[in-house]
């Protein structure tokens, strides 16, 4: 990347990406075993993959399209606060799974769009540990959102918990802010084809 600065910032987005998606897994397995049953904690986890796997190739793809990386990230960000905040309103086992799924789904722009952004600042000869670096900031969000979800869920209610993790994405969508998009507009309009 081009300085300390982007590698702060994406750095901390990637960080609390994930710690926010491990939070939210965590706490909602655990809380929905509780009120319903492991098989309705299984469908909250089979939701957030679906999650993924629909929509990282809509979001990669728009990214593509528009030229606009950081944008993209903003939205998926916004959409990942907005998803969580019915868990607040309705803690109930269908709120959860429906929760879970819109979050993925905004989730699911953001490990190939920035890594995408990631790779274009590594260049041709610091590629490897541009992306090395997202993968250690990644892995570093994981690791911290099941030590966080086991406190909280020790601790504090699950609302409080649903708050903590529309806080901790709304952070990562803040830090992004400070992410310069290297991108260039796409030179052709795009089509359907």
């Amino acid at each position: 990347m081009t300085s300390r600065r982007q590698w702060a910032a994406l750095s901390l987005a990637t960080f609390a990406r994930f710690a926010g998606a491990i939070l939210m897994g965590t706490a909602l397995a655990v809380v929905v075993e509780a009120r319903a049953s492991a098989f309705a904690a299984g469908v909250v986890g089979t939701a957030y993959y679906a999650g993924l796997m629909l929509f990282s190739p809509f979001w990669g793809a728009l990214a593509d399209i528009t030229g606009k990386r950081r944008l993209v990230l903003l939205v998926t960000g916004i959409g990942g606060v907005i998803a969580v905040l019915p868990l607040v309103v309705a803690d109930t086992v269908a709120i959860a799974v429906g929760s879970r799924g819109v979050y993925a789904a905004f989730l699911a722009g953001f490990a190939p769009v920035a890594l995408a952004i990631a790779s274009h600042h590594g260049g041709t000869t610091g590629r490897g540990r541009s992306i090395g670096i997202f993968n250690s900031a990644r892995s570093g969000g994981f690791a911290l959102g099941y030590v966080v979800s086991g406190a909280l869920l020790e601790y504090v209610t699950p609302v409080d918990i649903y708050w903590a993790i529309a806080a901790v994405t709304f952070l990562s969508t803040v830090a992004l802010l400070a992410v310069s998009d290297p991108t260039p507009t796409p030179e052709r309009q795009p089509t359907a084809s």
